[in-house]
């Protein structure tokens, strides 16, 4: 999902409250992954511009639209360490679609 901090040209990731906000972001995102809403998800991502770098953006919200009607099952989500500042993170998820 996300790519944020320096290493991503944005703003560190510097306390637990900064992580918070971006799980908050991501499970926003998740539900409408989950929902199989392509564009509430397009909405959600671009009304920031996609700042927080969501890789995958065009192909998630082609394979909603595919998909027309799908419900997600959320597996799993972690934010992964992406210097060794721990000021950049990569969030990722898993989930299966029907």
């Amino acid at each position: 999902l996300c790519h944020v901090g320096p290493v991503f040209e944005t703003a560190p990731l510097s306390n637990e409250q900064d992580k918070l906000r971006l799980a908050q972001y991501d499970r926003v995102t998740q539900t409408h992954i989950e929902n199989g809403d392509a564009e509430a998800f397009f909405q959600h991502l671009g009304a920031n511009r996609n700042a927080n770098n969501v890789c995958g953006f065009s192909p998630i919200y082609l394979l909603l639209r595919a998909l027309n009607e799908c419900v997600g099952l959320d597996v799993g989500y972690e934010q992964c360490v992406a210097d060794s500042a721990e000021t950049s993170y990569v969030s990722i998820c898993g989930m299966l679609l029907s």
